[in-house]
């Protein structure tokens, strides 16, 4: 029997960053598949939002402009 095909994760490619005491880092793979990243300086916490938990913002463009209210969890989506 052989090993079940795990697909290759998506390559991010930067597109924005806002620095501050929370740092975002938004990335694109393709128009439907974005992600954002939030740490938090002071914690040390890094959580994640996608697409996947956050169907409300199908495009990067409107999940950028939202970044402070999305969804984030603690591993990627």
């Amino acid at each position: 029997m052989g090993a079940a095909y795990v697909p290759p994760a998506p390559q991010y490619l930067l597109n924005n960053f806002e620095n501050g005491t929370i740092l975002y880092v938004g990335g694109i793979a393709d128009i439907k598949a974005w992600r954002v990243q939030r740490f938090n300086q002071t914690t040390g916490v890094m959580d994640y939002a996608t697409v996947l938990n956050n169907p409300g913002y199908p495009l990067y463009a409107d999940a950028w402009t939202n970044r402070l209210t999305l969804t984030y969890g603690q591993s990627p989506t």
